[in-house]
């Protein structure tokens, strides 16, 4: 296998990780500049009592089925979290659960997850897409370096990631 003209494998240059966010910031726009938001905040307007409210409040039809839970447990967790680490306390447990629930052993909560920090310093709204947006650029700078690491010159990697962005 030909070895990478260049810097080692191990280095990225700046201009890549500016060239990999172009991608994530144009699909992300409107959630990270506050225009929108992931979460499917249409899906309550199927049910009573906000069904007849859908056309006033100018709320389409919901776009995906599928995408409710998002919105009716992780949202929930996220902000049960917040407020419990607001006070100061470690959401260990989830009282408004049945009877209540280990929450912080959890691993959907993602309570300890490092890089949902994001999900405690931004407002809820914003932070799932910047939280999607920071996943979907490391998933484009790690693309480049695994293909600097098996041997792809630069400009094949840096296309291999943009690709790999889009």
């Amino acid at each position: 296998m030909a070895k990478p003209e260049g810097r080692p494998p191990g280095k990225i240059d700046l201009t890549f990780l500016l060239l990999g966010a172009l991608p994530v910031i144009l699909l992300y726009f409107p959630g990270l500049a506050g225009q929108g938001t992931l979460v499917p905040t249409d899906y309550p307007y199927r049910f009573l009592p906000f069904r007849p409210f859908a056309a006033e409040q100018g709320v389409p039809p919901v776009q995906n089925e599928l995408s409710a839970d998002l919105l009716l447990e992780n949202y929930v967790w996220k902000s049960f979290a917040r407020a419990e680490l607001s006070q100061g306390r470690l959401p260990l447990w989830n009282p408004y659960i049945f009877g209540g629930t280990p929450f912080l052993a959890g691993y959907q909560p993602a309570v300890l997850y490092p890089l949902g920090v994001i999900f405690w310093v931004l407002p809820l709204h914003l932070a799932y897409a910047w939280f999607n947006a920071l996943h979907h650029w490391l998933g484009v700078v790690f693309m480049y370096l695994f293909l600097r690491r098996v041997g792809l010159g630069r400009p094949a990697a840096l296309f291999g990631g943009l690709a790999y962005g889009l």
